[in-house]
């Protein structure tokens, strides 16, 4: 579950336009909010190779949008989130479904929507930060799902419990059924969430899990099962009585996977692609609003860390000429961002970010030349990068 949500940057330095005038009332009780954002970033990254000493300047600018629509009636909702993104030729779909109110503080949600894996934001208006990552880091997030959610809501503890086409292929996201569309495969995905808010002023903890059937399925192998589990905690100055800390808004999390090995059918090399991996991250993020009577503008200041660390056990080679090697992928980020609202336009922020990365993988292949000898590659990169911003919600 994404608690970050509850304290987004934009209601941390000002309150959203129009508020209480976005939504309109069509016909007969039904109401019709439209919202969205734009946002458009400048990014120059520096990063250079250890081993080959080669340096590689990355500048450029992307820009993406989303426009949303919501309509609510009786006890029904419903909500379409669209994605403008120049990487990809038409609208994408990033939420289209449907909530019902039931009895006994129950709702049920079918259709797709945005996971309940991780603590970073899906979208900018969450963030702390300018990036939710420059090293992959919430590639442990999965994919948006297609499925059903039942919640359950009470004062200090939230449940929900999901049933989808699967979280961590990508084709799962789509309703499809065939390659190349959609999904190639028949498994599903399964999760649960826990809030629980204890009589602490501001303090939020989540319990996630989420297992897939059959991942990464291809032409000629079964794909491996994932299951996945992981822990976040908010803590919400701003919603406390203490005077000293309502500027300041904390953030962790800890995720743990474990993806099975998949098996190839192809030939008789049955064995070849049968690996596994563990996958464990880490994160922890403080945010601190600065004195307004200090400043010219309202501004707020973060610093946010986080680590990856992936084994993958391989069995390598072919035929009866086998090797079990272990590859490491590992991955530290150190962020700093400064968010602004220099215009003092509720709606707008221009943030600016620098952040540092280091990563090193260790692979292992085989030489067919060296009677399948079993060959060690390691890489290493390191390198700074900086964002500068400009956002806006409506």
């Amino acid at each position: 579950m994404k608690l970050r949500s509850l304290v987004p940057i934009l209601g941390v330095l000002a309150a959203p336009l129009f508020a209480g005038e976005s939504v309109v009332t069509v016909a007969d009780g039904t109401k019709l909010k439209l919202s969205g954002w734009v946002d458009t970033t400048f990014t120059a990254s520096d990063t250079t190779d250890d081993k080959v000493k080669a340096t590689n300047m990355d500048t450029g600018f992307y820009a993406k949008a989303s426009l949303k629509a919501e309509v609510t009636f009786e006890k029904v909702r419903v909500y379409t989130n669209l994605w403008i993104d120049p990487d990809f030729a038409q609208l994408q779909t990033r939420e289209a479904y449907v909530a019902l109110t039931l009895p006994n503080s129950l709702t049920l949600t079918t259709g797709k929507y945005i996971n309940h894996v991780g603590w970073l934001a899906a979208e900018p208006t969450g963030l702390f930060t300018v990036n939710a990552s420059t090293i992959g880091y919430t590639g442990a997030y999965g994919n948006d799902v297609v499925g059903a959610k039942l919640n359950w809501a009470s004062t200090m503890i939230d449940v929900q419990v999901d049933i989808n086409n699967g979280y961590f292929s990508l084709g799962d996201e789509k309703s499809r059924s065939t390659a190349p569309q959609g999904r190639s495969r028949s498994g599903l995905g399964y999760g649960a969430d826990v809030v629980v808010r204890p009589p602490v002023d501001g303090l939020s903890m989540n319990v996630e899990w989420a297992y897939d059937q059959t991942s990464g399925a291809a032409a000629g192998t079964t794909g491996g099962d994932i299951w996945q589990v992981g822990f976040n905690a908010t803590y919400a100055g701003k919603d406390t009585k203490i005077e000293s800390l309502k500027p300041i808004t904390v953030g962790l999390e800890y995720i743990y996977r474990k993806a099975m090995g998949s098996s190839t059918t192809a030939g008789t090399d049955i064995t070849r692609n049968q690996d596994s991996a563990e996958w464990n991250q880490g994160m922890f993020l403080i945010n601190y609003v600065l004195p307004a009577d200090k400043l010219p503008f309202p501004m707020a200041l973060t610093g946010m860390v986080q680590y990856i660390n992936r084994a993958t056990g391989t069995t390598q080679g072919v035929g009866p000429t086998l090797a079990n090697e272990t590859g490491t992928s590992r991955a530290t980020e150190f962020a700093l961002a400064l968010m602004t609202n220099p215009f003092k336009v509720s709606n707008l922020g221009v943030n600016f970010e620098i952040a540092w990365n280091n990563k090193k993988d260790v692979s292992f292949s085989t030489d067919q030349a060296q009677g399948n000898a079993v060959v060690r590659t390691e890489t290493k990169s390191k390198g700074p990068t900086a964002t500068v911003e400009v956002f806006a919600s409506f």
